[in-house]
């Protein structure tokens, strides 16, 4: 467990922040307790991972105001999730967009590695040399304003296989 934040499921829906706080303090310091509320489940930072896996094997499973608890190590949320790699899909470009335009707005952000405009198709790629940089640009340029239009700034995901069609001739 890298951190100390655990996921807590299957909560009574009138459940309170204090009472999640009290039922976890006895595993270690409770830093921050999020229950989301209607929803059932929330989220308990512990001081330090040690703490929270000892929560986490002694709590889940367990019962807890007349329900089944599901504690389990917090994932990230989405936009937390880091890049894989250091290609961005650059979306809703102008036509009249040039690689060396293009070029120009993301060199700031880092060394690009390529970058590939799709002509009359209004996108492109653009591969920065590392990850974090590729996250510095997307973040900074995601909606923002390029030569009268919002670019669409994201990561880039591997094109989808085609099912390759067998057609016959007669």
């Amino acid at each position: 467990m890298q951190d100390g934040k655990l996921y807590v499921g299957n909560l009574s829906y009138s459940v309170t922040n204090n009472e999640v706080e009290e039922l976890f303090s006895t595993y270690g310091e409770v830093r921050e307790v999020n229950i989301i509320e209607g929803r059932g489940f929330g989220f308990v930072e512990l001081a330090n991972p040690s703490e929270a896996e000892k929560a986490k094997e002694a709590l889940d499973g367990t019962e807890f105001q007349g329900r089944t608890l599901k504690v389990d190590e917090a994932r990230p949320q989405r936009s937390e999730v880091k890049m894989q790699g250091g290609k961005l899909y650059v979306g809703n470009l102008d036509y009249s967009v040039s690689n060396e335009q293009l070029e120009e707005l993301f060199s700031t952000y880092g060394e690009i590695k390529e970058l590939n405009i799709i002509e009359g198709r209004g996108f492109g790629f653009v591969e920065l040399a590392n990850p974090s940089e590729a996250e510095k640009a997307k973040e900074a340029l995601d909606g923002t304003e390029f030569q009268g239009r919002t670019l669409k700034v994201d990561e880039a995901s591997p094109p989808k296989r085609r099912e390759r069609r067998d057609y016959r001739r007669y």
